[in-house]
């Protein structure tokens, strides 16, 4: 009895451990908080949101735990009344670290753990570079409304902030340097925090000790490299997608679950549509594109890719908005994006009946229903 008594005692430790190690801890004590804060969990690598969470606050001090394997995103709003009083404050949630911020909502700081002391340092070390690209901003907005030529103003905001962005770069990859064996420098390769192309992350990621890349960060720098290897492969498919060579084939499940081809709808032209029911152009643009689908039904076929979509709200997107033709699903392992290069939404791509691509549009742009015009007159 004894024995098994000490078992019990002993498995309670065990597990009672293994839960304080995924514990998260974040408190505040903020001026300007109002009668509570509402707490957004995202996934830290994909920004996609986990679950909401309702804190209370008591004289501007509100705490709350979080049960968490791995890194997750938190952007906090705080409410007073039925509104939103302020801007979101982002915190990144990590397992085993305690998050405390302090001073005013508007202005707070980041203290606890040693990670959220380096991490405050961090966004001190940027902020600078940061007003610089709203000061940007703002002067670009000014000009624009004085009256100034779109185009000369649009160069000089990409000349300029090209040269925030490298200074912004020299920073990150500085402190990298210095803290090569900071969890902290992993931050830099948050998708939020992601604007370099692809050889100069990999040439600050080489720049990590091991010990952060396979501790606590891991997650975080798997993922980008992912990303990394995908747009490496992105930018290295989209020279097979142009005018005039083969439409590359895909298999996706329609809206009834069943596999439908690309190939499948060989002998008429074929539009395949990138879109998304949170893509405020791919909506803006379906009347027409309904439209010209009854216009030349005899003639061509849409098939539409839904991207970035729950499969609920995909459907429900199709029956709400009426989208008569054909639609597949893109789930999460599936290429075909990455098969089509495609890096903005929407994107079209016409297909011709032989199988070979006829053209491609990117953007809701009436060129594209002068081309059909043009190719059915």
């Amino acid at each position: 009895m004894k024995k098994l008594f000490a078992f019990i005692l002993t498995a309670c430790a065990m597990l009672s451990a293994n839960a304080q190690e995924n514990v998260f801890r974040l408190s505040g004590q903020l001026e300007e908080t109002g009668d509570s804060v509402i707490m957004y969990m995202a996934d830290a690598n994909k920004m996609s949101l986990i679950d909401s969470l309702s804190i209370v606050v008591c004289e501007n001090a509100f705490e709350t735990t979080l049960d968490i394997k791995e890194p997750v995103a938190l952007v906090l709003y705080s409410k007073k009344g039925e509104a939103l009083n302020n801007e979101p404050i982002q915190v990144l949630a990590l397992p085993q670290e305690h998050c405390i911020l302090t001073g005013k909502w508007s202005e707070y700081e980041m203290d606890g753990s040693q990670f959220y002391k380096d991490f405050n340092e961090v966004e001190k070390m940027s902020e600078s570079i940061k007003k610089e690209a709203e000061e940007l901003i703002a002067e670009c907005q000014k000009r624009l409304e004085a009256g100034e030529e779109q185009e000369t103003v649009v160069e000089y905001y990409q000349t300029n902030l090209g040269t925030i962005l490298e200074k912004l770069g020299k920073s990150q990859t500085d402190f990298i340097k210095a803290n090569a064996d900071n969890d902290v420098a992993a931050v830099m390769f948050l998708p939020t925090a992601s604007y370099m192309d692809s050889e100069k992350t990999m040439e600050m990621y080489a720049l990590l000790s091991d010990k952060v890349k396979n501790g606590k960060m891991k997650p975080i720098l798997d993922a980008a490299i992912a990303r990394i290897n995908e747009e490496m492969e992105r930018k290295e498919q989209a020279k097979n997608i142009d005018e005039g060579k083969p439409a590359p084939d895909f298999t996706l499940n329609d809206i009834n679950g069943k596999p439908l081809s690309l190939s499948s709808l060989r002998g008429k032209y074929v539009i395949i549509d990138f879109w998304g029911s949170w893509c405020g152009w791919c909506i803006k643009g379906m009347p027409k594109m309904k439209e010209y689908y009854a216009k030349y039904a005899d003639k061509l076929e849409i098939l539409g890719v839904d991207c970035g979509d729950s499969d609920e709200s995909w459907k429900n997107a199709v029956k709400q908005h009426e989208l008569p033709w054909k639609h597949v699903y893109h789930t999460d392992d599936s290429n075909v994006t990455t098969l089509y290069a495609i890096e903005g939404f929407p994107t079209k791509i016409v297909v011709d009946p032989q199988g070979n691509i006829a053209k491609v549009i990117v953007g809701e742009d009436p060129a594209f229903y002068e081309y059909l015009d043009e190719l059915f007159k």
